[in-house]
């Protein structure tokens, strides 16, 4: 995983130390927690976990958020 984030960055140009904060949003629940250490050893601290109830000042333009991306509904 970690050589996977290596080459995003080397494909896209940005070098590593530029890099100083993360953001997590994941759908695979049995992947978070090595979303959550791949980013705390790259970065060296915690990425934030975007997730429900996380206050992001962005509107949610639904009528029920729950339902989006919900699988097998």
């Amino acid at each position: 995983m970690r050589r996977d984030l290596r080459s995003l960055f080397e494909l896209a140009g940005v070098e590593r130390g530029s890099v100083h904060h993360g953001i997590i949003s994941c759908v695979v629940p049995p992947l978070l927690p090595i979303f959550e250490r791949t980013c705390e050893k790259l970065l060296g601290r915690p990425a934030l976990i975007v997730g429900p109830g996380i206050r992001t000042g962005m509107p949610i333009r639904v009528e029920n958020p729950r339902e989006v991306a919900r699988i097998g509904s």
